[in-house]
This record gives C-alpha cells, structure tokens and sequence, in this order.
C-alpha cells in the first residue's frame, strides 16, 4: 500500500514537472494564434461516436482554426479510436495535462469539453458537414473477409437488433466498479425474446439480421441461418461493432451507445421500447415507438405536455412522482417494426395528421430547447403509437401539483 501511494506520488511530482511549463506554453500559443484543444469522452460508445463526429464537423466549420485532440479515458473501442486518429489531430501527450490537472484543481478552460452540446446535433452540423468516417482498405478486407466466414453474400442486404439488457452494466469493468452508479439505468432494458418474432419475419423479406451487442443475457433460441447471434458470436470484435452499425439497411434500437454509429453514418434507426421520451434523436434519420409511461395512481397515460416534462433524473425517482414505464409487448413490437418497414420501402406511404399535430406542439412547447433544437426532416414518431394515444393526449396539460413535484427532483 505505501509504495503503491509514494509510486503514485512521484508520478504525479513528475508530470508536475513538465506539465507545468507545457501549460504556459499553450496559453502563450493560444494568445497568438487560433488554437482550440478538445478532450473527446471516450468511456461510452455512444458518447465516444458522437462527440468525435461533433468535434469532426466543428473542424469542418472552421478549416483556419488549430484544433488538437485527445482522449480523455478508457476506450471504449479500439477500432473506432483508430478511425478518428486518421480523421483528426489526436494527440495524447495532452492527456497528462489534462490529468495533471485536474489532481491539482488548475483552472481548465483552455482545454474544451468532449461536446458542447451535451452530444445532440442541435445545430444541425450531421447535416451541413460529411462527418462520416471512412473505414480504410485494410478494415474494408477484414469485414469482407469476416462477412464471407459466415457465408454472407457481400450484396445481401442485413439489419442490425440493438436491444439492451442489463447484461451490459453489470458485467462491463467500466460500469461494473461503480454498479450503484449504473444500476438505476435498468429503465432502458429490454427482452430480446419479444423481438425475435420481428428478426424471423424481416429474414423472409431477404435480410441477414444480426443480434449486436458486446454483452448479452441470453442467447437467440432460433434455428434461422440468417439470424446471427452476434453478441455471442466468439469472432465479434471492435471492428466489427462499428462496420455492421454503419452498413447495414435499418436499425431497430431500444436506444443503447452503439446505435450512435447509425446516426453519424445516416443510416435509419427505429428507436423501439425508448425511455425517457424527452431524449428523441430529433436530429437524427430516426423512428419512434416509446415505452409508456403511466401515473401509478390513475394508470393513465401521460398526456404529450405532462411527457415534455420527464427527464432522465425523473426516470431514476420514478417512484417519488407516482410514475411507472410499461414495456411495449412482442405483438406491438412486431407490428411497429412492420410499420417501420413499410416506411422505409414504399414509397406511397403517408403519415396521419397527428404526425404533423404532434411535432407542431413538439417544437413549439416551452421544454423543447433545453435539450433540442435542429430536427432532422426524416424523424418521425410511429403512426401506431400516436393513434393509440388517450384522447386527452394533445390537450391536457400538466398540473401545477404534478410539474412542482417534478421540479423538486
């Protein structure tokens, strides 16, 4: 223990050392020309995808500024770190600096945060700028190579089944060393039984569908050939994870990191069994059919106001506000992902006038900005879900008792 603590201290005496003077120079270097340092988050996938290609278009935006990156924790994956060296000016002799410090309390501000959107596109940069990143000639071989393996034709189409379970906190190190942290994430769960059904009838359409996922539950209990339990699979890799993600046709979600390689890459994602409703990729080729939320004392479904006001801190105290999330059931999952399809593929398909009621009072209601801004012209809620909405559920708006218990939280 005690040569543990005097190593740990002549590390940080060391980098104090030469941090120190590396700090001034970049201060001196930032008072002369235009240069921005960025630490991109790299624990979470999701937020490991979605600020580099941020911080990819932010250098876009602006070709005449300096701009220097580095990667401030654990990777989350190895492949995609690689990807983004080869994108921007990666350079992790700042990581010290950064870590240096933070253990001495230094005032930061030079050094900017991984997003400074809180990893939402609401400036509609996804759009303006190419913020796809290309897979080398070397990744493109292993992929096709990896394809051919399990006897995929190179053109067949597939689709990737992103559904989370709550394998994936409780056995990840990352989250596993601080499970009371991540357990009350168990909201975004779902079965992947209840899709399965889903997975079998896209297979008679012409698909492959692969089950992704770096940590699962359990496994597929089909004998279909073109449905791979790839979250078991004992080749899966890194590479993998992220090329399937941004080639394949569609992708169904219950909203997990991973999904996030879709939307950088443009492909369509189908959020199914989504919660808390307020976090909608509205900048993002994107579908819907969220979670129900009911008040426990009535059993009444939110009305669309009431749900603009359920953030994620209401979701971990749920029942503190007399609120309860029901799941979508493997009927309605089957026939929302009919639904979906249909949308992706004819194109005579309309949506109903909810559609446009309901993005009309989206945008325009007093909680949108807090967390959103420009929407993508291709996201879209479920014509299933809105028509099974309550009655009330364009009108009623929420009560001053009900929003004061809520701002309490």
């Amino acid at each position: 223990m005690f040569l543990n603590k005097f190593f740990k201290a002549l590390v940080l005496l060391f980098n104090i050392i030469w941090v120190l003077p590396v700090i001034l120079i970049i201060k001196l270097l930032q008072l002369i020309m235009n240069l921005r340092i960025c630490g991109i988050r790299t624990d979470r996938i999701g937020h490991f995808v979605l600020d580099s290609a941020e911080n990819k278009a932010r250098v876009k935006k602006d070709p005449n500024q300096t701009q220097l990156f580095f990667f401030i924790g654990p990777l989350s994956n190895k492949s995609w770190a690689k990807i983004v060296k080869r994108n921007l000016n990666v350079f992790q002799i700042l990581k010290p600096v950064y870590k240096t410090m933070q253990k001495l309390r230094i005032e930061r501000s030079f050094i900017e945060d991984s997003s400074a959107t809180g990893s939402r596109d609401i400036y509609g940069y996804y759009n303006k700028f190419d913020i796809k990143f290309n897979f080398n000639k070397e990744e493109t071989n292993f992929a096709e190579k990896w394809l051919s393996g399990k006897n995929i034709p190179l053109n067949k189409k597939f689709v990737c089944f992103l559904v989370r379970d709550q394998a994936y906190l409780n056995i990840n190190p990352i989250h596993k060393s601080n499970h009371s942290l991540w357990s009350n994430h168990n909201y975004r769960n779902s079965s992947i039984e209840n899709y399965l059904s889903s997975m079998e009838w896209l297979t008679e359409r012409g698909y492959y569908v692969f089950r992704m996922g770096s940590i699962s539950e359990k496994r597929l209990k089909t004998k279909n050939k073109n449905i791979i339990d790839y979250s078991f699979d004992e080749n899966k890799n890194s590479l993998m994870d992220i090329w399937l993600m941004s080639k394949c046709s569609f992708c169904i979600s219950t909203g997990s990191g991973l999904d996030s390689v879709c939307t950088v890459y443009g492909v369509p994602i189908f959020f199914l069994n989504l919660v808390p409703f307020y976090h909608i990729q509205t900048f993002s080729n994107s579908f819907y059919y969220p979670k129900s939320l009911k008040w426990k004392t009535t059993n009444e479904n939110l009305s669309l106001d009431e749900l603009m006001y359920i953030d994620t801190k209401h979701i971990y105290k749920r029942d503190r506000i007399d609120l309860k999330i029901e799941d979508v059931n493997e009927k309605i999952i089957f026939e929302s992902i009919k639904e979906f399809y249909h949308y992706l593929n004819e194109s005579d398909f309309s949506f109903s006038k909810n559609q446009k009621l309901f993005w009309g009072k989206v945008t325009n209601h007093k909680t949108y900005k807090n967390f959103h801004g420009w929407k993508h012209p291709k996201s879209n809620m479920s014509d299933l879900w809105l028509n099974s909405q309550p009655k009330y559920f364009f009108s009623k708006k929420i009560s001053k008792e009900k929003l004061a218990i809520l701002d309490s939280i």
